[in-house]
């Protein structure tokens, strides 16, 4: 009934929020392939897919050398803002998304719910 508090460490504590991770993690995996070792290999490949695509942008693009560094806000100045801004943005953010959502949803198949 009554237990004894054990301490907990920041070693206990990342194995503890690790253990759930690992889990959903192997099931998600399960999900797109029924072997294990093939489904780890195939997100392997997608990685590198993914990492040789983003290093070819950077190349043509011409920004191999130079970091990112935010060349957007260069100019932003904090005096000419406005709290309405970020509220407006989210805002609009969250009606394009439902109205995404509208769109998929009517021209969904029932075959992308199928396992294959």
């Amino acid at each position: 009934m009554f237990q004894a508090a054990i301490p907990q460490t920041s070693l206990r504590s990342a194995i503890r929020l690790a253990d759930p991770i690992h889990h959903a993690t192997l099931r998600s995996l399960r999900k797109t392939h029924s072997h294990a070792v093939i489904g780890q290999l195939r997100n392997i490949l997608q990685l590198m897919i993914f990492v040789l695509g983003a290093y070819v942008m950077f190349h043509v693009v011409g920004r191999r050398a130079n970091a990112i560094r935010g060349d957007a806000f260069v100019n932003y100045n904090l005096h000419f803002s406005n709290i309405a801004y970020p509220f407006w943005l989210s805002v609009w953010l969250v009606l394009v998304g439902f109205l995404g959502k509208k769109f998929t949803r009517k021209r969904s198949s029932i075959s992308w719910e199928a396992k294959r």
